[in-house]
C-alpha cells in the first residue's frame, strides 16, 4: 500500500448520528478506526451556541434547553483513543483551540 490512510469520523447530538454525548462509544469507534489508519480526523457538531458560547466551558453545554454534550470531554477521550486532529463547528462562532497530548483541538470554526 502507497501513501497515508486517513480514517474520519463524524459526531452530533442529533438522532441517528454518531453520539457526541455517549463518550465511551466514541472512544471505542476512533480506536478502532486508529487501528486501521495512519491519521485520524474527528469531526463534531456540538456544544453551547451563540456569542456567549464563545469560550468552551468544563462540563456538559447546553442550548436553549438541548443537551449539546461535554464537548472538552468528547475532545479529549477521542484524542485518548487515537484521532490526530478533533474539529468542531456549529455553533455559529469561532471558539479556543486546545493542543492537548501534541494533537490539536478546535473547539468550533463556527461556519466553516
Amino acid at each position: 500500500m502507497h501513501g497515508t490512510l486517513v480514517g474520519v469520523l463524524a459526531f452530533a447530538t442529533s438522532p441517528g448520528q454518531n453520539n457526541l454525548r455517549d463518550i465511551e462509544l466514541a472512544g471505542v469507534a476512533v480506536g478502532d478506526l486508529a487501528s486501521r489508519c495512519d491519521l485520524v480526523l474527528v469531526s463534531f457538531h456540538g456544544g453551547a451556541e451563540g456569542s456567549g458560547a464563545q469560550h468552551v466551558q468544563a462540563g456538559t453545554e447546553t442550548f436553549v434547553g438541548e443537551d449539546r454534550g461535554d464537548v472538552r470531554g468528547f475532545a479529549h477521550a477521542v484524542v485518548d483513543a487515537g484521532a490526530d486532529l478533533v474539529v468542531g463547528h456549529g455553533p455559529h462562532v469561532l471558539r479556543g483551540m486546545e493542543v492537548y497530548r501534541e494533537r490539536l483541538i478546535a473547539y468550533s470554526l463556527g461556519n466553516f
